[in-house]
């Protein structure tokens, strides 16, 4: 078996992940953590031969800017970004072509990240709240949401 769980993000990517948050929760966070939302939870896979695998995943969500262009999220394992969506002036696609604007980084098993390739997509586009970029960005990773909102847990002093 390989030391690390590399081997199991195609899978991980490519399957539904459920995070115990509402979207309202989500943003809630965001407004109280400086546009910062961090998570982490374990995620069970089953490999090829049935073999059960735990590992935690951590998905980070920053929308600290004002701006759309500086929004991101990424989806990480053992620190490491093995999904994620963001916008960049300027970047080059898979076919060497010169791009700009919403892109989804997809994961290579040779380098262990999802950091340099990108893809160009369209689902963000026309996106101006957050609460759009949450929806969108989600659903293209798909990431599961609760449709419970808890509320703020916060002891307020009296």
């Amino acid at each position: 078996m390989p030391t690390d769980k590399f081997f199991l993000v195609p899978q991980i990517t490519a399957t539904e992940k459920y995070i115990d948050i509402s979207r309202d929760g989500m943003e809630r966070e965001l407004n109280d953590e400086n546009g910062e939302f961090i998570h982490e939870w374990e995620e069970s896979l089953e490999d090829d031969v049935h073999q059960e695998h735990v590992d935690t995943l951590r998905l980070n969500i920053s929308c600290r800017s004002s701006l759309v262009v500086g929004w991101t999220i990424a989806l990480k394992m053992h620190g490491v970004r093995i999904d994620g969506i963001d916008w960049h002036g300027s970047f080059t696609d898979p076919q060497g072509n010169k791009q700009q604007g919403w892109h989804r980084h997809s994961f290579s098993q040779t380098t262990h990240s999802a950091d340099r390739q990108r893809h160009p997509i369209s689902a963000l586009e026309g996106v101006t709240t957050r609460t759009q970029f949450l929806i969108r960005t989600l659903k293209e990773m798909k990431i599961l949401v609760s449709g419970v909102d808890h509320g703020n847990y916060e002891l307020f002093e009296h």
